[in-house]
């Protein structure tokens, strides 16, 4: 697959006419047991905070463009912490760098509207764990049993403003 251009991205608020495709998308992305209810994600939707998506264009042999959803992220901010609530790409568009311009976008989303820190949870063992890394999250601590039976997470926080931007 050739490397994405900036000019093939488009990266919005999502809506909920994205709906479909952010479910779509998770069901690709996560068990069963982790994924969101549409009902959960139209109240995300609608809750205030930002839900973005990345959306790539893609043109098949012999068809139009279009815009695919290829990746989507959800945060929100109480009082001044932030809290990246999900995180997802689509098999073929990982590695491409979808997910680290979601979250700059989110980081810059919350730092805007006076928030000094983000929150996540990732699982233990996770390959996102590099990306949140290399965002500049830093382990604060552990919760035991937080996905399931012997499936731990491990929370990270970032500081927001200064020269962490």
């Amino acid at each position: 697959m050739n490397p994405l251009r900036p000019q093939d991205v488009t990266v919005r608020a999502a809506s909920v006419d994205d709906l479909g495709a952010i479910q779509a998308l998770e069901e690709e992305c996560f068990d069963e047991a982790e994924r969101w209810s549409g009902r959960a994600w139209k109240a995300e939707l609608q809750s205030g905070g930002l839900v973005l998506v990345a959306c790539v264009k893609n043109q098949q042999p012999g068809c139009a463009v279009f815009e695919e959803v290829a990746s989507v992220a959800s945060f929100r901010i109480a009082a001044d912490e932030a809290e990246l609530f999900s995180i997802m790409t689509a098999r073929q568009w990982r590695g491409m760098g979808l997910a680290t311009w979601l979250l700059a976008r989110g980081l810059q989303w919350a730092s805007d509207r006076g928030a000094t820190q983000m929150f996540l949870e990732v699982r233990l063992g996770s390959g996102a764990r590099a990306l949140y890394a290399d965002a500049g999250f830093v382990p604060a601590y552990e919760r035991s049993n937080y996905y399931g039976p012997g499936l731990h997470a491990l929370v990270m926080r970032r500081e927001l403003g200064g020269n962490h931007e």
